[in-house]
């Protein structure tokens, strides 16, 4: 059929760039999708991932530009670096319950990337995995996730909220804002949240990396008595920040 398979057709290697198909089905024989397996792929529209599949690997539908939705099956044990980059016109990813964690870039700059549920399954988010997801506008941490990285909603400039579930053990929301469950430290700050003023917890101790990365509406930050760190990149693109102060205790202060 033109795809290239390891010979007992458990893995596909490589589906040929120049097809003109809109959909395809991987079979269910298959365990593996390879690196780069259908990068570049602009003609697929749908694809079938059937449940069996145990990997998927990096970049392997990086730039499938018309691909509109995705079901990763509960098989899948996690979400390697950069594999679904740049599908510009992914809309619905359905992510079945299973997986165990997002790695960095996942998802990054699926522009039209709208509605994501992330199971309860998964307990890490790494760097960028939702990068410039620009018409993502409200998601949810499950109770699983405890390694959930400061930037990993970088470039969302729609996102207004994020809520953490209640039964978390490592974060908590306070009003769509990300902290760690004690409340020493905020982890991230939406950047289209709508408020011009914040006040950061009293509680807080660190401000973590990239946590206001790009909040283009706020003005002013307060920043409390006790905060001895902030982590590198915490007020990048803030372009219209206009006053700060730094408090007297800060022992650290990165890139």
């Amino acid at each position: 059929e033109g795809v290239l398979y390891s010979k007992d057709k458990t893995i596909l290697y490589r589906y040929p760039q120049g097809r003109k198909e809109t959909e395809y089905t991987i079979p269910s024989k298959v365990t593996e999708i390879g690196n780069k397996a259908f990068e570049n792929c602009y003609s697929l529209t749908n694809m079938v991932i059937p449940e069996g599949v145990l990997e998927i690997g990096s970049y392997a539908f990086s730039s499938c530009n018309n691909l509109t939705s995705i079901k990763i099956p509960s098989t899948v044990n996690k979400l390697e670096s950069d594999t679904f980059e740049y599908c510009d016109n992914l809309k619905n990813v359905e992510i079945a319950e299973g997986i165990k964690g997002i790695n960095a870039c996942a998802f990054y700059e699926c522009i039209s990337l709208e509605n994501i549920k992330i199971p309860s399954s998964v307990t890490y988010i790494e760097y960028k995995a939702f990068g410039n997801c620009k018409e993502l506008k409200t998601i949810e941490i499950p109770s699983s996730v405890l390694e959930l990285d400061g930037a990993v909603f970088d470039g969302c400039s729609k996102l207004t909220d994020i809520k953490v579930n209640i039964n978390n053990t490592k974060y908590c929301d306070d009003n769509g804002v990300v902290y760690t469950k004690n409340k020493t430290e905020i982890v991230i700050y939406p950047e289209a949240k709508k408020l011009t003023n914040y006040t950061i917890l009293s509680s807080v101790t660190s401000i973590g990396e990239s946590a206001f990365s790009y909040s283009t509406n706020l003005r002013n930050i307060e920043i409390p008595e006790g905060v001895i760190n902030i982590g590198e990149y915490a007020f990048r693109g803030c372009e219209n920040l206009q006053t700060i102060e730094i408090p007297e205790g800060i022992t650290s202060i990165n890139d």
